[in-house]
């Protein structure tokens, strides 16, 4: 089973390699294929500054796995465990859940919620929702920040969800393997929040960002930034699914049964104080697909930059941009998705 997204983090420390995607290298695996290039843009204006501290060693802190089974409709807690954290420090935590449905039981497709929970000194959620379509497997993978306030203990664990009764699907069994670990960071860290661009809908034919930070040349010292993002998507094959914050977001322009074909577009730039782009230092895109029995999915990007010593600009921005090609419209959700910029 493949090992959660922060081992990747730890290849400074530990020498391991996660799902086939090395940092420093940027190769990075995608369900449907990566492209590179140097190309980078977009505006934004740079925060303020912020004091550089010193970075420290990432230290691995706990690992967590559990197995389980769960038939429609229940739900399944796994992996519980309980680690001890430091008032002021961050905490990456990142989970993956792996699961196939059976040919042979109920139903063409299964509903199915994962979230990683967190509670005590510091707590949070992250996940997502997949539909599961016979004997092809399907991964969860999502990741989140933790920086509690005071001394004291975090328990976390996975929860497997299919609570929707009134279902073909009914009386299906699926077979879990869940796992999750935590990190203490030493350096630089944010996750930037998804409510400042998400939820939205992207129309075909048209891009737009999903996430943007700018983190100061002088906040990251060791002249690397690693960088993890997951989006949550829904197809606009349905008005049905695409529901948050009281809103539905596919409107009926918008649907199309062939569901959507889009690029997920990750770039570090090296920023002037006046927003515009000096240098561009890593591009990475993916190339995905979700159709109407898939109709939602959590898709990942991960990458590092190198940081000249003669970078021109006095910051880094981190873009996340969605290239919808459709022919349907793509829900982006702020639920789920994820933006986190680390000094590794």
């Amino acid at each position: 089973m493949a090992t959660v997204a922060v081992c990747i983090l730890l290849v400074l420390v530990t020498g391991l390699v996660m799902r086939q995607m090395w940092l420093g290298d940027v190769q990075v695996r995608s369900e449907s294929g990566v492209s590179e290039s140097s190309d980078g843009g977009g505006e934004a204006s740079p925060q303020p500054e912020s004091p550089a501290r010193e970075s420290q060693a990432p230290q691995h802190v706990v690992d967590a796995t559990g197995v389980g089974s769960l038939t429609l409709p229940e739900y399944v807690y796994m992996a519980k465990e309980s680690f001890s954290v430091e008032a002021g420090r961050s905490y990456l935590l990142s989970f993956e859940l792996d699961t196939v449905k059976p040919e042979g039981e109920p139903g063409r497709i299964m509903y199915l919620g994962v979230t990683l929970s967190c509670t005590g000194a510091a707590s949070g959620s992250v996940g997502g929702t997949e539909n599961l379509i016979p004997e092809e497997p399907v991964t969860y993978a999502n990741q989140m920040l933790l920086t509690p306030s005071e001394d004291g203990v975090v328990t976390c664990q996975v929860l497997a969800s299919s609570p929707i009764e009134e279902v073909a699907a009914r009386g299906t069994t699926i077979e879990l393997e869940a796992e999750w670990s935590a990190v203490r960071l030493g350096g630089y860290a944010v996750e930037t929040p998804a409510g400042e661009e998400l939820p939205m809908t992207v129309p075909a034919g048209e891009r737009s960002s999903a996430f943007s930070q700018v983190v100061p040349l002088h906040s990251v010292p060791s002249r690397r930034l690693d960088v993890l993002s997951t989006l949550h998507v829904t197809t606009c094959t349905g008005t049905g699914g695409s529901r948050e914050n009281g809103k539905v977001w596919c409107a009926r322009k918008d649907l199309d049964g062939d569901g959507s074909e889009f690029d997920l577009e990750l770039t570090v730039d090296v920023i002037n104080a006046d927003g515009s782009v000096c240098e561009s230092l890593r591009r990475v895109v993916s190339s995905q697909h979700v159709d109407v029995d898939q109709h939602h999915a959590l898709f990942q990007l991960y990458d590092s930059a190198i940081v000249p010593e003669s970078a021109c600009g006095s910051a880094l921005r981190v873009s996340v941009v969605v290239i919808n090609s459709g022919p349907a419209s793509l829900v982006v959700h702020e639920s789920n998705s994820s933006l986190i910029a680390a000094e590794m």
